[in-house]
């Protein structure tokens, strides 16, 4: 892989490992200028806001990329504009989030349909009811059914 290509693929590292090992190969090239080592030394100090080997440490609601974010912007700029109020960027917000909900809810009662009804009656979906958004809790619980519901699966070529 060449350098640049190196140094797109750092924030999608999986594994911390990984991550190390592009970022020495990427400050022990020729072709790096001196200002550019020293930026990408000031960035890796918080490494834990840009690189997904380290964003999937903490709770995100199994989110850490930007694509999902990038479709709410498209569809944000074919609603508003600095013409319209702030009640109708309010109205939009709502409508995007029902559409997601929709589109969420329809799939998981898809993939679970049984699960779904009984993780309902877990205490920690209880007290999270109580503080987020349904859209959130969706979330929340996709990712514990896939938890509950995991397979053991060959990770690298030898290991299992």
């Amino acid at each position: 892989m060449n350098l640049y290509q190196t140094i797109l693929n750092l924030p999608f590292s999986k594994y911390e490992e990984d991550f190390q090992e592009d970022l020495e190969e990427v400050l022990e090239d020729d072709n790096l200028s001196l200002d550019h080592q020293n930026y990408l030394k000031e960035k890796v100090k918080q490494k834990e806001l840009w690189v997904k080997a380290f964003i999937k440490t903490k709770f995100c609601a199994g989110m850490c990329t930007s694509s999902r974010i990038e479709a709410k912007h498209k569809v944000l700029k074919q609603y508003l504009n600095s013409s319209k109020r702030l009640t109708e960027l309010f109205e939009t917000f709502k409508m995007i989030e029902s559409q997601e909900i929709s589109r969420y809810e329809s799939e998981i009662e898809r993939l679970n349909k049984g699960s779904n009804k009984i993780i309902c009656k877990y205490k920690l979906i209880q007290e999270l009811e109580k503080k987020y958004s349904p859209y959130s809790l969706t979330i929340v619980k996709n990712n514990l059914l896939e938890g509950l519901n995991y397979s053991i699966e060959k990770i690298k070529e030898g290991v299992w």
